[in-house]
């Protein structure tokens, strides 16, 4: 059997990656044959060269609808050997029948138990929503749930291919019902790798690809503790340094797990900081007590705040992604919202505050959202709002998220916090405190910035505001950030950098004289 891969580019970024999802996938039908990855992008005129007996296609929005169909029709691929996967696929299977109805099928439930399906018995649909003569139909159930240490290590030909330099890694599947931005009512099978098959992989992407930058997407990192147990964690972090394999990486953790007041919390985040824990995403759904028991969550606001000072206390950035609107928010509501995070020196990173939510299928949210007659079921599924103001609000953040100017400087300021954090980690000589102290200035100074701009925006914003004039305005306030203050970034940058380079070598040459004693 002879497959193919393809994952189209993420319109949403500014830069082509690998999709960490179709590496796995890619790797997993290798198991039963031979099996290719291609990454699409706009800039490539994509002509295959060789006969694949299936496709399995990831796209990432309905405007690339119309690119696959001239793909499909370029490289006359028969469109009855495709299949479908991803979570815009999920979502949006009724689009997608509507389009390609004779396609094999959407994949709707978990890749790698359908893949084993199809691979065994693809006349079964299991895992599948898929055209039957004109009805829609689903085939939720799948007999039998593939163990996750069957799935070979990620296929990295793409990573490769484009010299991306950190690497994607998922060693878990399912849910406990506690991600970031989780908003299901009911949790879904979880199953993870062990530490010693994390350690494997890392070592062999080391040694075939020469990154060292890691980027954990397990929904939860610490749910693993409900197979491993708590040590779990601790023993990863002990088997990193052990192993000596010198990387950085970043994780999702789960608010409320652990606490900055509890010296066990703070001894494992302190051995996680040693063995190269240098970020950690959290997140934050509202600092609204009353949003956070609509999108389910158990814990509360005080939680929050806590688990980000663990982080801070360890050296560890705290990336804060925020979800403040959904469809029962007030203009009040944003605002208290901006405060606190104005408060908690949080805004400094600009896109995290421009989020809306979307309410999966199975969520709370979505089923009082249908109760209360705010969804409208269509092909797309189209969202009333209770408040106008933040209907306007809303579709201008969703317009404005993707701007590539937010994007540059989101990365300058996030490039700065963790040179900052690793400073500090190091230990700051005298000479370098002033240094430090312009970089924690420059994080104060967009802190206010930003909460400030965004404040008169709210204040602005009328049922009768043109969308257009929103954005030409946003638009000038980011050429005025950008203009202020790119050569400081870059100032700042290379003199963070260069003093960080001393401090390794002072602390090496420290280690060797221990040693020599």
């Amino acid at each position: 059997m002879k497959s193919c891969v393809i994952n189209f580019y993420k319109s949403n970024k500014n830069y082509y990656k690998e999709d960490y999802e179709s590496a796995y996938i890619c790797s997993y039908l290798k198991t039963f044959g031979v099996c290719d990855i291609i990454l699409y992008t706009p800039l490539e005129h994509l002509t295959l060269t060789k006969i694949y007996d299936l496709f399995f296609i990831k796209l990432y929005d309905a405007e690339q609808i119309k690119l696959l169909k001239y793909i499909l029709q370029n490289n006359c691929i028969d469109i009855r050997r495709v299949f479908f996967f991803g979570q815009f696929s999920r979502n949006n299977y009724l689009l997608l029948l509507k389009d390609f109805s004779n396609c094999n099928g959407v994949i709707i439930e978990d890749e790698f138990d359908t893949i084993s399906s199809i691979m065994q018995n693809p006349h079964l649909h299991e895992g599948l929503a898929y055209m039957h003569d004109t009805d829609i139909c689903k085939h939720p159930k799948l007999s039998k749930h593939i163990n996750i240490e069957q799935i070979p290590k990620a296929d990295r030909t793409i990573a490769k291919k484009i010299n991306q330099n950190y690497a994607e890694v998922i060693f878990s599947r399912g849910c406990k019902k506690k991600c970031s931005f989780c908003t299901i009512a009911s949790s879904n099978f979880y199953d993870c790798k062990s530490n010693y098959l994390i350690i494997d992989e890392i070592k062999e992407i080391i040694l075939t690809t020469g990154i060292h930058e890691i980027v954990f997407k397990d929904l939860s990192f610490d749910d693993r503790i409900s197979k491993y147990g708590r040590d779990s964690l601790e023993e990863l972090g002990q088997l990193i340094i052990q192993n000596n394999l010198n990387i950085k990486y970043n994780v999702n953790f789960c608010i409320g797990t652990f606490s900055h007041k509890n010296p066990e919390h703070i001894s494992l985040f302190q051995i996680l900081r040693k063995s190269g824990l240098v970020r950690i995403l959290l997140g934050v759904e509202s600092f609204i007590n009353s949003d956070l028991v609509l999108y389910n969550k158990k814990y509360t606001v005080d939680d929050i705040i806590d688990t980000i000072e663990l982080c801070r206390q360890n050296f560890i950035y705290p990336v804060c992604s925020f979800i403040f609107i959904n469809p029962y928010s007030t203009l009040e509501q944003l605002k208290n919202n901006l405060c606190v995070c104005h408060h908690l020196g949080l805004l400094d990173f600009l896109p995290a505050s421009l989020n809306t939510l979307r309410p999966e299928k199975e969520s709370f949210l979505y089923k009082k959202l249908l109760e209360d007659k705010l969804i409208v079921l269509k092909e797309n599924m189209e969202i009333l709002w209770q408040d106008q103001d933040i209907c306007i609000i809303s579709k201008l953040f969703q317009c404005i998220y993707n701007d590539k100017k937010i994007w540059r400087t989101y990365i300058w300021i996030s490039k700065l916090h963790d040179l900052a954090y690793e400073l500090e980690y190091l230990g700051v000589r005298s000479e370098a405190k002033p240094i430090l102290a312009n970089i924690y200035k420059l994080f104060n100074d967009f802190n206010d910035i930003n909460y400030n701009y965004l404040l008169s925006l709210i204040n602005t914003v009328s049922t009768n505001s043109n969308i257009n004039d929103l954005k030409h305005a946003f638009d000038t306030f980011l050429d005025f950030i950008s203009n202020k203050y790119i050569h400081e970034f870059k100032a700042l940058y290379r003199n963070i950098r260069k003093e960080i380079e001393i401090m390794k070598k002072l602390q090496s040459v420290f280690n060797v004289n221990n040693e020599v004693i």
